[in-house]
C-alpha cells in the first residue's frame, strides 16, 4: 500500500458516491441535452445581444469624440478672435490710432 493512500481513502470514497449520484437514466439524458442546447442557444443569443449593445455604444462614443473635437476647434477659434477684439478695443481706448 501507497503512503497517504489511506489518508485519501475516504476522499475517493466520497468522490465515487457522489459519481454514482449523478448518474443520469436513460430517459433523462435526452432532456437534459435539450436543457443544454436550451441554455447554449440562450447563452448565445445573451452574448450577441451583448456584443450589439457594445457596438451602439462605441459608435456612439466616437461620435461624441468627433462632436467634442469639432466643437474644441470652434472655442479655440473663438478665443483667437475673443483676443484679436481685446486687442483693439485696448488700442482705442489707450488713445493710440488703428
Amino acid at each position: 500500500m501507497c503512503v497517504g493512500f489511506l489518508e485519501r481513502a475516504p476522499l475517493l470514497r466520497q468522490y465515487y458516491s457522489r459519481l454514482r449520484k449523478r448518474a443520469v437514466p436513460a430517459k433523462q439524458r435526452g432532456s437534459s441535452l435539450r436543457v443544454l442546447r436550451r441554455q447554449r442557444r440562450r447563452r448565445r443569443r445573451r452574448m450577441l445581444r451583448m456584443e450589439m449593445e457594445n457596438f451602439k455604444l462605441f459608435m456612439k462614443n466616437q461620435r461624441i469624440i468627433q462632436e467634442n473635437e469639432l466643437l474644441r476647434e470652434k472655442a479655440l477659434l473663438l478665443h483667437q478672435e475673443n483676443a484679436a477684439l481685446l486687442i483693439l478695443l485696448r488700442n482705442k481706448f489707450s488713445g493710440g490710432s488703428i
